[in-house]
């Protein structure tokens, strides 16, 4: 079995400013490493943590397919992860109880010419392991918003607010009890 490693380095409103309270995601700084390769880190851009912690949990029980999917860690792109083109993304699929991810890349840019494609084969991760990190890294997300209050600005962004959380919320916890339930792993 090969690493899947992600954690947080930094987490922030887009401006920086502790007392935002308008911005719906937050942003930062990311360490991913998958098979024994460094695909992003303190270097590379900002991202928006929270839809990318969506995009992870959906990844647990879910293929995603770079082709037809939205990129897993987006730049920007609200909670509605609209699709931005600087991105960071990769194939999972399921194989025997393990998450095979293939295909990473990474483009720091508008320009697609700039894209970066890893050649690391077909990475196989043990579920629990790829769980676990995804959980870690969606726990820190959401002791980041805990107590903090957003301002809308009309109803649509409270909906789509509402929903997104629910939807964060409930893989969060499916999956927690997954962890805890040795029997299912």
């Amino acid at each position: 079995m090969k690493n899947f490693k992600i954690k947080i380095l930094d987490q922030y409103w887009i401006d920086k400013n502790p007392n935002n309270k308008t911005d719906l995601c937050s942003h930062g700084l990311i360490q991913l490493e998958i098979g024994e390769t460094i695909i992003i880190d303190e270097q590379d851009n900002d991202w928006t943590l929270n839809t990318a912690g969506l995009m992870l949990l959906r990844t647990i029980n879910n293929s995603h397919d770079t082709n037809s999917s939205f990129p897993i860690i987006q730049h920007c792109g609200q909670l509605a992860m609209l699709g931005c083109p600087i991105s960071v993304d990769w194939q999972v699929s399921h194989k025997n109880g393990n998450v095979v991810i293939s295909d990473p890349r990474k483009l720091l840019t508008t320009d697609s010419k700039d894209l970066i494609n890893y050649s690391i084969g077909r990475v196989n991760v043990e579920r629990k392991t790829y769980i676990r990190e995804i959980v870690r890294f969606c726990d820190e997300i959401k002791r980041f918003f805990k107590d903090k209050n957003r301002d809308f600005t009309d109803e649509y962004y409270k909906s789509e607010w509402s929903g997104f959380w629910q939807e964060f919320d409930d893989l969060l916890e499916k999956h927690r009890i997954e962890l805890k339930n040795k029997s299912t792993l």
